[in-house]
């Protein structure tokens, strides 16, 4: 009877080791977006208010029916009066929807468009994009570069197809004759025929339709635009956006080998054990006496203060200020939320950039998903939301080595 029940115990850890797997796979598989469903339901023609420009642009937000559209700065230039048109579909509204230009850098050719009143938010069907985690970029991978194929009132998005490219260095740091900055971060491409007219301000997406930068002009290498400027000027302005991820074959196959072992090791314990063990008595907590009070003056003991560490700021805005840390703290540019703030001007430091928790004998930092990254002193770049331990006298920095933190206690 034992050994029958002990089999039915295997047999249903299996079913539901097996279960579990499929439902991740299908979860993450769900997650996966249609490529061409990218250019029907998100993105948009645009043009300037006089001129000729014009290009496209895409949906962003984090539900359907959406207020903001991304875009090259170059496609709606000239911007004289902080306006541009925005076209949902050339056959049913080929006059456009005149939009605001809330937000542009020229100097990365991004500009950020906000739909009037009575065609935003739920008065249209567009479909926000979703936004990759652009740490999972890497040379080698494919890319479709969307865009409306060419200006013309008889064209809908049904028409607009994408164009393969290949992705050949995935972090160059790249400026122009043109430029007043330097550009921290591109997506590079192969050469690719283009419509400049159509692609211009377009979204590039990964295998998942996941949007990882824009098209801009260049020459004479083509190059897009990182996504982690978008995702910086839509910060900026407190928009909030999707971030998802690709299918994770690693962490299935991780998963899988890990729930493998444990029916292993189930097994093993099914067949050996000959008869449950005595649960161990539990002492009970300690009770460590009190201190005497020698002057007999009837006084409570002294209780020890909690320990604490102190976070010292070496560069930057901060130079030379001193915080006691006893728990947690975030670090960053939105002084609502976080208890060391930089000024919400300062380039590099994300409104809530990371945060730093010591619990009374441990001290650790954690990315909190900031655009440009929070590092050792070592210049090795955290991953996000995974905590890192520091020692006493141990250094990180946000962004560059000009924003260094020491963690001593």
């Amino acid at each position: 009877m034992k050994k029958t029940m002990s089999f039915k115990r295997i047999w249903s850890f299996f079913a539901l080791v097996a279960l579990l797997v499929s439902m991740f796979a299908f979860t993450a598989s769900a997650q996966s977006s249609n490529v061409s469903e990218i250019g029907r339901q998100s993105v948009v023609m645009v043009s300037a208010v006089s001129g000729g420009a014009a290009g496209s642009g895409f949906a962003i937000g984090t539900r359907n029916g959406v207020d903001y559209i991304i875009t090259a700065y170059s496609a709606v230039a000239p911007n004289t009066t902080s306006q541009a048109y925005v076209y949902l579909n050339l056959a049913t509204n080929p006059g456009g929807y005149l939009s605001t230009i809330v937000d542009y850098d020229p100097d990365l050719d991004l500009a950020l468009l906000r739909l009037p009143e009575g065609i935003s938010g739920e008065y249209n069907e567009l479909v926000p994009v979703t936004f990759a985690d652009l740490d999972s970029v890497s040379k080698g991978d494919s890319a479709f570069i969307i865009g409306y194929p060419a200006i013309s009132p008889t064209l809908t998005p049904s028409s607009i197809c994408p164009y393969p490219v290949d992705i050949i260095n995935a972090y160059a740091p790249t400026s122009g004759t043109s430029a007043t900055k330097p550009i921290m971060r591109t997506v590079h491409q192969y050469t690719a025929t283009l419509n400049p007219s159509s692609t211009v301000g377009g979204p590039v997406v990964n295998t998942d339709g996941q949007v990882i930068g824009v098209n801009v002009p260049s020459s004479p290498n083509q190059f897009v635009l990182s996504a982690e400027h978008i995702i910086d000027m839509c910060e900026k302005n407190g928009i909030d956006i999707k971030v998802g991820a690709g299918f994770p074959w690693l962490i299935v196959i991780i998963v899988g080998g890990v729930l493998l072992v444990a029916v292993i090791v189930l097994v093993i314990v099914l067949i050996l054990r000959k008869g449950k063990k005595a649960p161990a008595v539990n002492p009970g907590p300690v009770t460590m006496p009190l201190e005497p009070d020698p002057a007999g003056t009837g006084a409570a003991p002294m209780t020890p203060a909690a320990p604490t560490a102190r976070l010292i700021a070496i560069g930057g805005y901060l130079n030379g200020k001193k915080y006691n840390l006893a728990g947690s703290v975030r670090i960053g540019r939105n002084a609502a939320v976080c208890g060391v703030s930089y000024p919400t001007s300062t380039q590099g430091v994300s409104g809530v950039h990371c945060e730093v928790t010591f619990d009374g004998n441990v001290c650790y930092v954690k990315d909190l998903g900031s655009s440009y990254g929070t590092f050792t002193s070592a210049g090795v770049k955290l991953k996000k939301d995974v905590p890192v331990m520091l020692r006493s006298g141990d250094k990180f920095y946000l962004a560059s080595p000009d924003n260094t933190f020491e963690i001593r206690f």
